[in-house]
């Protein structure tokens, strides 16, 4: 993983869809056949490009996919990250209170920092790993 990158709402909100932990506040599209169900509606999903693919980083892909095509997966995955505007105010509210300022272990096994950029459209946080100082 790299240093320094940027995570938007959306792809936790992908994150927390493809492993079903922490949807209450996506409701009611708190799972991906849900979201997809919307396509076509007034405001609802249209299959899109995913955003940043840092994302990917930070969990096996391939173990929610499920042996779906190329073309499945980027529509899954698509539809996992999108959000209405109640969704993405709640969800983005509830991880602001959460994460801001959180430090984790990432899968390299390194200690990263998440903080909320402020004032920026779309939500996103800043991933930095962490400088150990070395110990005399």
């Amino acid at each position: 993983m790299r240093d320094t990158f940027e995570i938007t709402v959306a792809q936790f909100a992908g994150v927390a869809r493809r492993h079903a932990v922490a949807t209450h506040a996506l409701w009611p599209q708190k799972d991906i056949e849900s979201v997809m169900q919307t396509e076509g509606q007034s405001g609802g999903w249209k299959a899109a490009a995913t955003t940043l693919p840092m994302a990917d980083a930070l969990e096996d892909v391939d173990a929610w996919a499920g042996g779906s095509t190329g073309d499945e997966m980027g529509r899954k995955r698509s539809a996992s990250e999108w959000m209405s505007p109640k969704s993405r105010s709640a969800f983005g509210n509830a991880l602001k209170s959460k994460l801001n300022e959180l430090y984790f272990h990432g899968p390299d096994g390194r200690e990263y920092e998440l903080q909320h950029c402020g004032q920026v459209t779309p939500a996103r946080y800043n991933v930095e790993r962490v400088k150990v100082a070395k110990r005399a």
